[in-house]
């Protein structure tokens, strides 16, 4: 059997701050759903965790209201209030006293004839011990009528601060039953009732309420309730408030109105301990009609409540960029983030306001030029379906304002070239969407967008434009170059399916509103995680993308090992990022972003050399050798077919494999039999082919010859070449079913 005692807020009325004194250990148990434990004895301190309702610990010692706890070794702080003592009775002495309350209390004295204290703050507990009049105690909390103090729990309203002549009076229960209550409210603890014709000892009345004792309690009874003509004779209240007269509170910020004196009790004709001047700042932790108990760092006091202001806060909200919303719900508005401040009005369901700044709980709104704070919760942004919206770019710094007006409120300025989605035009003004964000600005200030739709083998700078978004989302592997190469294709297919959107690979004017648009989703790549041992379609993006900008010579096999994980370390170093090896989601982001910056010194290759094969050229911007080759050759997509010729404006097959090679310092035979039969190691398999290796086809049937048409091999099943029958040099298929399946001899491999 274990006796718990609740262990109050704490309520010291001493003018200069306890120390933490030590004292035997003993337990306590969390009374609360969630107790912050913080590394020193204020707010101010870093939180250590959280211990959930029900939780022990060993409590060390107690000041101000803040415990110094122990749990699994470790020690913090922690609001004594939110515990309580837990004592074994076999840890009790004899006599049956309590284990003595936590030391810093108040110094107090009995004000009763006699008063029980109990062995915890109930009255069906064991009495431990009975005090009598005059007798000097120590306060350590007060709350819901009970006071803490060294023996046990008693009743507040038989104590006071000072010492003085006991004058109770003798009233007599006049109604055939009369309530006592634990506070002067019928509202509070109910401690039992009396007879008509019982006899009380009275010690105070204030307004209604009547303070007596009997028996060792004292409590509170309606004034109503005795003989006619006994109240009037009662007892005027002591000129010093009592502790009961005083209610703690939760301690609240408040300012002097005014210099005001600061005493040692709740007594003008007390010592004063110094004052406030007007605007300074103390904090109340318990009050009555008249007095407030004021803290001030470590000093406490007392001063006359009409002297002070309380000080009204609110939640701090961050800046946001300005939105429409729609009420709701009727909400109040107010001066600051507080219900407690001044309410300015309220604001009907279905009107408008401006946000510029939220928090957890409140926002700040801007109605008519005037600005107040509501409930969040209240508020819905306004949104619209962007899907028939027009792209349109501005031409001009453009203010984008709430409404078609120049006086209303200018929700943000967008700087010229910047893309928005127009949504409505009425005479000089569009609605326009930009970032999830609906606005209106000049209609001159924009020029609308007319896609042209783009498609393997387009060129210029549509397809820049391209490559590039789908570099910013996270789709694109490759590096930008202006030709619409099968990278290019298959990032579009990545967006489309993002986009549910038909996965064609061509950016039609359907795609590329949807990709230019500000709700565009980013590429799934971005939450993903990737390291040795993984694999898969995504350790093949990061390859090829890695291959792109320098830092990996190896061919994208899909195969996570240590060379991919080098490469990745070498790109975390130079971009700042603590270099783990491991592709976590911020060095995703970072990879395949147009922010991602090009290797500058030699790439990491398959033998773990520095750099590419013995019989190449350095590369003068850190890629690899086979990479040059590759987009040497991918640079000459759309170029025509003209037989014989090797660049650098037309190409057949054998020229642009010639003119690709020829850029890293190889110079191979000029045929595609010579290449097929004499250049580098033969490769049996498509299976074993690597980026940059030479593919050779036999397209023409029984003329002996198995090599009569040569290309780039690219990986994931895809080879550049200069089509004769295309016309022209394009990227095409080596898998699956295709065609060059089946036309496949076998491939050549000049770099080791």
């Amino acid at each position: 059997m274990r006796i718990t005692r609740r262990i109050l807020v704490l309520m010291l009325i001493l003018v200069l701050a306890l120390p933490m004194i030590a004292q035997a250990a003993t337990n306590a148990v969390v009374t609360v759903d969630k107790m912050v434990v913080r590394k020193g004895p204020a707010a101010t301190y870093d939180v250590l965790g959280s211990l959930s309702k029900g939780t022990e610990v060993e409590l060390i010692s107690v000041s101000d209201g803040i415990a110094r706890i122990v749990y699994n070794g470790k020690t913090g702080y922690a609001r004594f209030s939110d515990m309580e003592l837990v004592i074994s009775e076999e840890t009790q002495t004899p006599s049956s006293t309590v284990t003595p309350a936590p030391q810093g209390g108040t110094k107090g004295y009995v004000i009763a004839s006699e008063l029980n204290v109990y062995a915890k703050a109930d009255t069906s507990s064991e009495i431990v011990k009975t005090l009598s009049h005059g007798d000097t105690i120590m306060l350590y909390s007060q709350k819901d009528g009970w006071a803490q103090i060294a023996e046990g729990y008693t009743f507040i309203g038989g104590l006071n601060s000072q010492k003085s002549s006991y004058s109770a009076q003798t009233l007599t229960v006049a109604a055939s039953s009369l309530t006592v209550y634990l506070q002067p409210s019928a509202s509070s603890e109910k401690l039992g009732s009396l007879k008509s014709g019982t006899k009380v000892n009275t010690l105070a009345i204030r307004g209604d309420w009547a303070r007596i004792e009997k028996d060792g309690m004292v409590g509170y009874v309606k004034v109503s309730g005795f003989a006619s003509g006994d109240a009037t004779t009662a007892p005027a209240p002591s000129p010093t408030p009592s502790y009961a007269d005083l209610s703690a509170v939760d301690a609240y910020a408040a300012t002097a109105r005014s210099r005001i004196y600061v005493y040692e009790k709740p007594s003008t004709s007390s010592t004063k301990l110094g004052y406030l001047n007007a605007g300074e700042t103390i904090t109340v932790i318990a009050k009555n009609d008249t007095w407030a108990r004021i803290q001030k760092g470590s000093a406490i006091g007392y001063a006359k409540l009409d002297g002070l202001n309380t000080v009204i806060t609110g939640e701090t909200l961050s800046s946001v960029t300005a939105y429409q919303a729609t009420v709701t719900k009727t909400l109040y508005a107010y001066v600051k983030p507080n219900d407690a401040s001044t309410c300015l009005g309220s604001l009907k369901a279905g009107e408008t306001v401006i946000v510029s700044a939220v928090g957890e709980k409140w926002a700040k709104v801007e109605k008519n030029g005037e600005t107040a704070y509501v409930l969040l919760s209240g508020l819905q942004k306004v949104t619209y379906d962007t899907s028939s919206a027009k792209p349109a770019v501005t031409n001009a710094t453009t203010k984008v304002y709430a409404s078609a007006s120049t006086s209303s409120t200018v929700l943000s300025t967008l700087s010229a070239s910047d893309t928005v989605n127009v949504l409505a035009v009425n005479g000089s003004w569009a609605r326009i969407e930009k970032d999830g964000n609906v606005g209106y600005c000049k209609k001159a200030n924009l020029t609308v967008v007319e896609y042209v739709t783009l498609k393997s083998g387009s060129s210029g700078s549509a397809v820049t434009k391209l490559q590039k978004r789908l570099e910013e989302l996270g789709y694109f592997d490759g590096a930008v170059s202006g030709n619409y190469s099968a990278l290019t294709t298959a990032a579009v297919k990545r967006f489309q399916a993002a986009a549910n959107l038909s996965t064609s690979g061509i950016a039609d004017a359907a795609t590329q509103s949807a990709l230019y648009s500000s709700g565009a989703k980013s590429s799934s790549i971005w939450n993903t995680s990737l390291s040795k041992g993984s694999s898969g379609e995504n350790v093949v993006r990061l390859q090829t993308r890695l291959i792109y900008l320098g830092y990996l010579a190896d061919s994208a096999d899909g195969s996570y090992g240590s060379m991919t994980a080098t490469a990745v370390s070498a790109y975390q170093k130079a971009m700042g990022i603590k270099a783990t090896g491991t592709a976590d989601s911020k060095t995703l982001r970072s990879i395949f972003s147009s922010d991602a910056k090009e290797y500058t010194g030699a790439s990491t290759s398959p033998d773990g050399s520095d750099g590419g094969s013995a019989n190449s050229k350095p590369s003068t911007v850190g890629k690899s050798n086979r990479e040059i080759i590759v987009e040497s050759a991918l640079a000459q997509l759309g170029k025509p077919y003209v037989y014989a010729n090797a660049g650098p404006d037309a190409f057949d097959c054998s020229g642009l494999v010639f003119y690709a090679y020829k850029q890293v310092g190889i110079t191979l035979t000029r045929s595609a039999q010579t290449q097929g039969y004499s250049d580098g190691t033969k490769i049996e398999s498509i299976d074993d082919l690597k980026r940059g290796d030479i593919v050779c086809f036999n397209t023409v049937e029984n003329d002996g010859d198995l090599s009569d048409h040569t290309g780039i091999y690219l990986g994931n099943g895809q080879f550049v070449h200069a089509s004769s029958t295309g016309g022209k040099v394009v990227v095409s298929s080596i898998s699956g079913n295709s065609y060059y399946v089946r036309a496949f001899s076998w491939g050549r491999r000049v770099l080791n």
